[in-house]
């Protein structure tokens, strides 16, 4: 039965109206807490790349909500003594996130963190912001990257960069503006990440590329050791061509065996995989956890 709120009084409208904001910030610190174990256990992976995947398509938050509540859940999951300041609204998602991004660029014990989050108890976004500006030791690093799509294959990066940076893209300009004069920042930045990839691609170069790994000397055969060879490194690499072999992701691969080491697993090409962090650690608590 459908229930008309114009038929009840201002005063009951109001109490009703507090308990259900109540009941909302308590149900928050439930899904915090939800989502910290869905973490833990990478229960996102491999149907999706990362936790703030799954919130926005399995979930249905909007990406500024996803973050807001990944970065709430983390900073709950390290010091869970603010959750009770979660669930009475003295600290908001948007002054929590702003935190997590100021502690990430600072240097804090759980201690200074617990001080600077009693700064920010009831104040506003903007309030709250202030005051994180005010403690920062390097502010421009609380401004986040923004990314606005202008086209289907186009879009707007809002990045904030020291001088030292413009002055190198300028050097850049300079160096090939014989080829082109009036090369945009954005052609410069795609030329110097094509340089990177080439360089840093662990499928190509030689063993002095950046991206090869220190190799010692072990009187072991390579199956008997956990780190396979540069040789085939670089053949798993190019046989899941550079890509997470569960979830496709390109973000932080890894080598794992299929068969743990642990285990008895071998170094060998046929039992090793590219896997990204959270499908490897995903692996490793589905074979490891009792």
């Amino acid at each position: 039965m459908k229930f008309d709120l114009k038929k009840i009084s201002d005063s009951e409208l109001l109490i009703e109206t507090k308990k259900l904001a109540v009941s909302e910030r308590k149900i928050l610190a439930k899904v915090l807490r939800h989502l910290a174990e869905i973490q833990r256990r990478k229960l996102f992976s491999p149907q999706y790349k990362s936790l703030y995947e799954y919130t926005i398509k399995e979930l249905g938050y909007s990406e500024d909500q996803a973050a807001r509540r990944i970065s709430a859940m983390r900073l709950v999951q390290e010091l869970p003594q603010i959750e009770a300041e979660v669930v009475s609204g003295s600290l908001s998602l948007t002054t929590l996130s702003l935190a997590q991004t100021h502690f990430r660029n600072e240097s804090l014990d759980a201690e200074e963190k617990i001080e600077t989050l009693k700064a920010l108890e009831n104040k506003s976004s903007r309030e709250a912001a202030r005051e994180l500006l005010k403690r920062s030791s390097n502010p421009a690093k609380l401004i986040p990257d923004m990314v606005r799509p202008v086209s289907a294959t186009m879009n707007e990066v809002r990045l904030v960069i020291s001088d030292s940076a413009l002055d190198k893209i300028s050097r850049v300009k300079g160096l090939l503006a014989h080829r082109n004069p009036y090369l945009t920042n954005g052609e410069v930045f795609e030329l110097v990440l094509d340089l990177a990839l080439e360089i840093w691609n662990p499928t190509r170069g030689s063993e002095k590329s950046p991206a090869a790994p220190r190799v010692t000397s072990t009187k072991k055969s390579p199956e008997n050791t956990r780190r396979p060879s540069l040789s085939v490194k670089r053949d798993v690499w190019r046989r899941a061509n550079g890509r997470c072999e569960q979830c496709h992701s390109h973000f932080k691969l890894e080598i794992d065996h299929r068969i743990p080491f642990a285990l008895g697993g071998k170094t060998v090409r046929e039992n090793l995989r590219l896997l990204c962090r959270n499908c490897n650690q995903r692996e490793s608590v589905r074979m490891f956890s009792s």
